[in-house]
């Protein structure tokens, strides 16, 4: 006699998994029925609901489009606070009337600063030193705001402006950087997209200060006005562009700001010496190229350095390995290593200190 199957059991000698796939199939063909009629948006809910083996592509776009969105808008956030704490620097050739309309010619905009302190000084990119009596500032109110005073510093071509202004709100400085990072840049003013590739040693084209900068980083995205203001994603200034594609980094602000803010002056630590850097032009010895700073010029006096001495090592780090700024910061003597005539002696020298007023 045949036993009847109860119809909430799978029948005799089947497979559980097969039979609960063919039922989750005849739902699944209902329930695709029925939804057509209430709408593609229910119908995709309920499948994915039903059918687990899909991929859940719908909702992972969705998804990902309101986390785009929502960085998108904090961007724009950021961009927002950071225009607030910067200034627009015209060099003009007439001087602007006290009370009559005065036009600021775009061609005539210099750079764009950012301001450092709350008391009003700022800083900006300038290949060249400008006229100071030419120089304008203008707020992001459209106010024009005097300035004070200024210190310009050739060894990184940075202009430091006070600003006769009250309730300033100051940018926040990163002191890092990583390849292919997303950065922002500041250009006829919009904040424009673009990407920081590899890093240059052609800050300067001439012998310079041994511890002032000598490297710049590639900016890929588009060509770019000079001296214009660069923040990475998350609102912090991170250099001032210094030609169509390449920056300069802020730390070379960061590094001379304390002494700056004490002293209203710019002061670098040095071993008394100007030349250029095995990165900067190459250095060979008996055929081989050699690592180290050539020493084109003695300014301390009196000083155990000479013309022409390469110097290969200072306590012991390689003189190129890094900017010599972070070698001989801080420390009051240091041992060198040199090559003089072909010979390398070593000997003990004290660091001094460079001003900039």
């Amino acid at each position: 006699m045949k036993k009847n199957t109860p119809p909430h059991l799978p029948p005799p000698l089947c497979h559980v998994s097969n039979y609960r796939l063919k039922q989750r199939l005849k739902l699944l063909f209902f329930i695709c029925f029925i939804s057509m009629l209430a709408g593609l948006s229910g119908a995709s809910i309920m499948i994915n609901w039903i059918w687990p083996y899909g991929t859940d592509v719908g909702l992972m776009s969705y998804s990902f489009s309101r986390q785009q969105s929502a960085r998108v808008q904090l961007q724009d956030k950021v961009k927002t606070e950071i225009s607030s704490r910067v200034v627009k620097v015209y060099n003009l050739s007439a001087v602007l009337p006290d009370k009559s309309l005065a036009v600021l010619p775009a061609k005539d905009r210099l750079a764009d600063a950012v301001i450092f302190s709350s008391d009003g000084w700022a800083v900006f990119y300038a290949p060249v030193k400008p006229i100071v009596k030419q120089l304008y500032a203008v707020n992001s109110a459209d106010a024009v705001v005097e300035i004070e005073k200024t210190v310009y510093d050739l060894n990184s071509r940075l202009m430091y402006v006070k600003l006769k202004d009250e309730n300033l709100k100051v940018v926040n400085f990163s002191d890092d950087y990583s390849l292919n990072q997303a950065i922002f840049i500041y250009e006829n003013n919009v904040w424009t997209d673009a990407l920081l590739a590899e890093t240059y040693y052609d800050f300067h084209s001439s012998p310079h200060l041994d511890s002032a900068p000598i490297n710049s980083v590639l900016i890929t995205g588009g060509k770019f006005s000079i001296g214009r203001v660069v923040i990475n994603e998350q609102g912090r200034f991170i250099g001032f562009t210094i030609a169509s594609d390449r920056l300069i980094l802020a730390n070379n602000i960061l590094n001379v700001m304390s002494g700056f803010l004490n002293n209203q002056a710019i002061i670098y630590p040095s071993l008394g010496v100007e030349g250029q850097s095995a990165r900067e032009q190459s250095l060979v010895f008996a055929g081989k190229a050699i690592p180290g700073f050539y020493v084109s010029k003695v300014w301390a006096s009196p000083s155990p350095f000479r013309v022409g001495d390469v110097i290969l090592q200072i306590n012991g780090i390689i003189a190129d390995r890094q900017e010599i700024w972070y070698i001989i910061n801080n420390i009051n003597q240091v041992s060198v290593k040199v090559l003089r005539a072909g010979q390398e002696i070593e000997f003990n020298v004290n660091v001094l200190k460079m001003t900039v007023k």
